[in-house]
């Protein structure tokens, strides 16, 4: 098979690509099973290192930005739930693009709007924190150095 410089080049960036979206070394990797974040690859997952800003796996970027000194992270997935409930064990979720997300703790009060992926990820200063989605909410520590991976769902669960 005779290659086109073209074709070289593609080929270069689709290999680039694939191992960053594997898993960045030193990063351990962490998907949401519509329960609980699980160590695991694929699409969805968010990439985690202690002391590093996270990243999600898709985005195809290095995560190598450092957290500012006396601050942890927080990956906060909100998702609807598509399927299961409260008698079977296998939920499924749907994330939530574009929704706005309040956030409080520390003495201040911000808000944010959730990637296309249903994600938010930020740095906050080490402490306690509450996160908001519509009437949703949820208590979260931040410790120095650390990333919170945290869900939210939004809606009714599902009954079976």
């Amino acid at each position: 098979m005779r290659l086109f410089p073209g074709m070289l080049v593609l080929l270069t960036v689709f290999f680039c690509t694939s191992l960053l979206r594997a898993e960045a070394p030193g990063f351990k990797s962490f998907l949401f099973d519509g329960a609980l974040f699980r160590e695991a690859r694929g699409v969805g997952a968010v990439l985690v290192r202690d002391g590093m800003l996270p990243a999600l796996a898709e985005e195809g970027i290095a995560p190598e930005d450092p957290l500012p000194t006396g601050t942890g992270a927080v990956a906060l997935l909100c998702y609807r739930q598509s399927s299961g409930g409260k008698l079977k064990s296998h939920a499924a979720a749907q994330p939530m693009a574009g929704v706005a997300v309040s956030v409080s703790g520390a003495g201040f009060r911000l808000a944010a709007r959730t990637d296309a992926s249903g994600y938010l990820i930020l740095a906050l200063p080490a402490g306690s924190y509450q996160f908001k989605l519509a009437g949703f909410t949820k208590q979260v520590v931040i410790d120095a150095g650390k990333t919170a991976l945290v869900s939210i769902r939004d809606g009714k669960r599902m009954v079976d």
